[in-house]
């Protein structure tokens, strides 16, 4: 999700999203 890449996953856990995103 793009919400991801601004460093505030929606529904995923900091840290899972933002890495898996980023």
């Amino acid at each position: 999700e793009r919400i991801a890449s601004k460093g505030k996953p929606a529904d995923a856990p900091s840290g899972f999203t933002a890495s898996s995103a980023s």
